[in-house]
């Protein structure tokens, strides 16, 4: 490269990093508080709109309203700009979804990027995505499970278990299973509703904590625990043939689209010029 274009190069990097609507890369668009969307399975309140060339973001706020469970997939959204419709991740099917569980509140950041126009005055989102499970759904049976083991593995309408650990000790029993959810609806297992039985009919109740209900995708797998304790005035649990009674462990629903406004966002000067 001679001294001439050498020169040219030179006077030119302080415009390159302009762009060409004159707008410095760096400075951020700041958008008016919008009111909380509200419907009858949620409440979602935005916050902090702002955008730069290459992404336009918000934080949401999701409050699940109901005794189910409400899935957002975040990759459904649609952002309207003046120059196209984007989707967050390109609208990436194989995304899991925020799951918000009943009466319970999530935070995600929803946002688009990639492109190099979205320093924009003004954008529209159409939230799609929302769905509703139910929480009780449908029930599939489970045949009892036999402890000492006589089998590692049982089946569940769409589930496929197996017995991965155990234990038997007189003062705790405890077994851990994995299953894998082989359906095209939504699984949910609820492991605390599991019980065990003695072989004189006496029942007790999974001791495991963690035991409440987790949401299972297709092809999804989750192990879980179930721990007993049985006083030893009714059997030495070492020794003692039990039985694990899944009563409603395993179950299905669809997940079912919720209608839920869109929103429009509009530059609010005064945050902005207080921002950059």
């Amino acid at each position: 490269m001679n001294h001439r274009a050498l020169a040219l190069l030179l006077c030119a990097l302080p415009a390159l990093a302009i762009a060409q609507d004159g707008v410095d890369p760096k400075h951020e668009n700041h958008f008016r508080d919008v009111p909380p969307i509200e419907t009858d399975a949620l409440t979602l309140s935005i916050s902090d709109a702002h955008a730069q060339r290459p992404f336009a973001k918000f934080k949401a706020q999701i409050t699940n309203n109901t005794a189910d469970f409400l899935l957002y997939y975040v990759n459904e959204t649609v952002f309207h700009f003046e120059h196209g419709d984007f989707k967050p991740n390109n609208g990436d099917a194989k995304r899991k979804p925020v799951i918000i569980g009943p009466k319970d509140s999530k935070n995600p950041t929803v946002g688009v990027d990639g492109e190099d126009g979205f320093h924009r005055e003004k954008f529209s989102v159409d939230f799609s995505g929302f769905y509703r499970v139910s929480a009780e759904g449908t029930v599939h049976e489970a045949p009892n499970f036999k402890l000492p083991a006589a089998t590692n593995s049982f089946e569940a309408g769409p589930y496929r278990c197996s017995l991965s650990k155990v234990k038997q000790e007189t003062k705790e029993t405890y077994a851990k299973f994995k299953c894998t959810y082989t359906g095209d609806k939504v699984g949910l297992v609820t492991p605390r509703n599991l019980t065990v039985k003695t072989e004189s009919g006496q029942t007790f109740a999974n001791d495991d904590r963690k035991g409440d209900t987790e949401l299972l995708f297709p092809g999804d797998d989750l192990s879980f625990s179930a721990i007993f304790h049985v006083p030893a005035s009714v059997v030495d649990m070492q020794f003692a043939n039990l039985e694990v009674v899944w009563t409603d462990t395993f179950r299905e629903a669809e997940a079912v689209a919720l209608e839920v406004p869109s929103q429009a966002f509009e530059l609010d000067p005064g945050k902005t010029a207080g921002k950059n």
